[in-house]
């Protein structure tokens, strides 16, 4: 008879776990090819081996198989046709029953933004960050949201917070639109000098939070699915 851990060892398939580690380096079945009708078609949401994707045919009637959540901001690629107000809606219901959950609340904020309410949108970064004092996300989130409000001063100041909260992405700073108007300030330089020291220190591997869930998380895989 098995043993309680060694039947934990085999049964479990998430994240970092063994067997889930196993199953990762072969194809899984995700879903029926018929599911998603044809190009542009609705997204369809996936779960496999305890992590969320969003599968997709593209306007060639390619298949596409994503993360389900942006690693830029964690936002809900299932609402990524623009239907910004209906996704707001959906995270406002998620946090009406759980007032306390991070990722709706972060994504509450990048909805409500893209919705064309920049002062709701500022409301769920704060409270992501009340959530959340350890994470850097919700202070980026506002810093690109201050930024391209005519805020780049603090803007900077909160990158700075990020910094010391283990922000690690150089490539974010340099490249993203948002901080066009940070990257005119005197401070962007030293801001760029830290984030490439902190990329440059090794990491453990992410596990389910911040930035990834994963190695499955980080796939794309066309034709999954016909």
């Amino acid at each position: 008879m098995l043993t309680s851990e060694n039947n934990q060892i085999l049964t479990r398939v998430g994240p970092g776990t063994a067997m889930g580690g196993l199953f990762r380096h072969f194809w899984q079945p995700a879903l029926l090819s018929e599911e998603l009708s044809g190009p542009d078609c609705p997204p369809v949401r996936v779960r496999l081996m305890g992590e969320d994707f969003v599968a997709f045919r593209d306007s060639a009637g390619r298949v596409g198989l994503l993360d389900s959540h942006c690693p830029h901001r964690l936002a809900d690629l299932y609402f990524g046709r623009g239907d910004f107000r209906r996704a707001l809606g959906y995270y406002q219901r998620t946090l009406a029953s759980q007032p306390d959950d991070f990722e709706a609340t972060l994504q509450a904020g990048a909805s409500a933004r893209r919705a064309g309410d920049p002062q709701g949108a500022s409301r769920y970064y704060l409270a992501a960050e009340r959530l959340r004092p350890d994470s850097w996300l919700p202070l980026y989130d506002l810093a690109c949201l201050w930024a391209t409000t005519g805020r780049p001063e603090p803007a900077a100041k909160l990158l700075e917070r990020s910094l010391q909260l283990g922000f690690h992405r150089p490539d974010l700073l340099a490249g993203d639109p948002d901080l066009e108007a940070v990257r005119r300030r005197p401070e962007y330089p030293e801001l760029l000098r830290r984030a490439q020291g902190a990329a440059e220190r090794p990491r453990p591997e992410p596990g389910a939070g911040e930035e990834g869930r994963g190695p499955l998380r980080r796939l794309r895989r066309q034709g999954a699915a016909g």
